[in-house]
């Protein structure tokens, strides 16, 4: 081939080349012209996404609204302490009586059947109490006289003064008719082993006590999990909410920077995740040695 032709061959690009000043494109091996006019597959288009837009931004203002209502009007404390037979909040709507009082532990005992809706409940009146008792007392009239003061009755109900009284009132069931050495646990008054062992083995009370303890239990195990978290929840909201602040602004931070010099960032990210998980991994097993 002539040296002038194999130059010419050279300077013809495989998919374009220049014609008369202008950039042609080859396509099925026919030269294509560069039209200034052509403004691309634009014709009887349009966005299809703005009725899909304006729903997600109502969503997201109601999410904003409910917010802030449950901020403003919701309290977590009625989700941590127990309510009373009528419903009030203990340490709440009484705030110097934060524990729950059960009248008949025994009332508790864990139902088997499915369709028992009270299965996790006591159908026994309940009572919001200063403090749990503290002295063991299986019948009206072992409570001691100084200990008058100390009984538990319904809301609204005066305590007794004399042993005649509160044995009266004990029968009508408008206070307790027993009490066993109880310390609190979820805020709930249930007996302490001492106070079981203050009862004789032989007393049917004993047994169905324990009984009454178990089928309480289910329901203290299923809200143990959920009142420590709203526990937490509630002392370090402000940390979670700051750190959630912080991180969105971060990461458009991070965005934007990665906009100009992405192979760096990409690489620092892929180091420091590296780093952070070899740190993170001496750190535990120093501290697990110890």
């Amino acid at each position: 081939m002539p040296q002038e032709n194999l130059a010419e061959t050279e300077k013809v690009a495989p998919m374009e080349f220049e014609e008369k000043g202008e950039k042609t494109e080859l396509v099925d091996g026919k030269a294509r012209h560069f039209d200034p006019d052509f403004k691309g597959p634009v014709k009887d288009r349009s966005c299809t996404d703005i009725p899909c837009c304006l729903i997600f931004t109502l969503y997201l203002i109601g999410m904003v609204i409910v917010g802030i209502i449950a901020f403003k009007e919701g309290d977590l404390d009625r989700l941590i302490y127990p309510k009373d037979s009528k419903g009030n909040t203990c340490g709440k709507d009484f705030a110097d009586r934060k524990y729950l009082f059960f009248f008949d532990l025994t009332q508790c005992v864990k139902r088997t059947s499915l369709n028992d809706l009270s299965s996790l409940s006591c159908p026994t009146p309940q009572v919001c109490v200063k403090k749990c008792p503290t002295f063991t007392a299986l019948t009206p009239q072992l409570v001691p006289a100084d200990e008058l003061k100390n009984v538990v009755c319904l809301e609204g109900v005066t305590k007794p003064t004399t042993k005649a009284e509160y044995e009266t009132l004990a029968g009508d069931n408008k206070c307790a008719k027993y009490y066993v050495d109880s310390s609190p646990v979820l805020y709930r008054c249930l007996p302490t082993t001492l106070g079981l062992n203050n009862i004789s083995d032989t007393n049917d009370l004993k047994k169905k006590l324990n009984e009454g303890i178990s089928g309480l239990g289910a329901l203290m195990n299923a809200k143990s999990i959920g009142v420590k978290i709203f526990e937490d929840l509630k002392m370090v909201w402000y940390w979670i909410l700051g750190a959630f602040i912080l991180s969105m602004i971060l990461s458009l931070i991070w965005i934007i920077i990665t906009r100009w010099i992405a192979w760096p960032m990409v690489w620092f990210s892929i180091l420091a995740s590296l780093v952070l998980l070899i740190v993170g991994k001496w750190e535990r097993n120093l501290h697990s040695s110890v």
